[in-house]
């Protein structure tokens, strides 16, 4: 073992009958320990603090704590399971209120810790959100309708169905583009009534939005108008 002594470390001050007295203590520092368990000499870092006094460092290190403690969760996990349960339901309050005060602190950590795992498993995540959405659909109206009550702005922003109303068209159409389709029209009139005038892009459509002009224009049977809905 290796040590370091340090002279007139600390100062210990008395007062007899008006008179100041002053001694100083010497320490003996130790700078490297053996592991009771693997039998190893260890710098002292390596070896595991006592809670209690933050001074004293224990005989053990820790790899070899470690190792201890998983051997001993595997051996007490139903135990150490079963008191844990009890705990969380004595302490449910104390635990939640703790865990309100955790979250608000580290908003931006727990944020950027989601889009990582977003990340990596972007298409699990994903199948797995379609699945809870297609068993649980009460569920999610009711989720998306207290999102929309809290901030009714920020839910149109971020909504897709709102984003794909939001794809309507703004240009001014001249004269002759609007008798085009004036013709189209009472063509599809003419026709019949099992006939549809169909957009070629769709307006509303999930990944592309059309416009409404001759040229995306077409008549088909209904059948195929309904059958194809707005995809493209």
């Amino acid at each position: 073992m290796a040590y370091k002594i340090d002279k007139n470390i600390s100062l210990y001050t008395w007062s007899v009958q008006g008179l100041i007295y002053k001694k100083y203590k010497t320490f003996i520092e130790m700078q490297t320990k053996v592991c009771c368990h693997c039998l190893k000499e260890k710098p002292i870092q390596d070896m595991v603090k006592n809670k209690k006094k933050n001074a004293y460092y224990g005989g053990v290190c820790k790899p070899c704590f470690a190792k201890e403690h998983r051997e001993y969760v595997k051996r007490n996990y139903k135990a150490r399971r079963k008191w844990r349960l009890k705990y969380d339901k004595e302490k449910h309050t104390m635990l939640r209120a703790a865990h309100k005060k955790w979250v608000e602190k580290n908003k931006e950590h727990i944020k950027a810790l989601n889009r990582e795992r977003y990340k990596k498993d972007k298409d699990v995540i994903s199948q797995k959100r379609k699945e809870y959405i297609q068993k649980n659909p009460d569920k999610q109206k009711k989720w998306c309708k207290t999102r929309y009550l809290k901030n009714p702005q920020k839910y149109k922003e971020n909504s897709s169905i709102y984003c794909k109303l939001r794809r309507k068209q703004t240009v001014v159409l001249p004269q002759s583009i609007k008798d085009q389709l004036k013709m189209i029209y009472r063509k599809r009139i003419f026709m019949g009534t099992k006939y549809h005038v169909d957009h070629i892009v769709p307006l509303r459509g999930k990944n592309v939005s059309g416009l409404h002009v001759p040229w995306n224009l077409q008549i088909i049977p209904a059948k195929e108008n309904l059958s194809k809905n707005n995809r493209f």
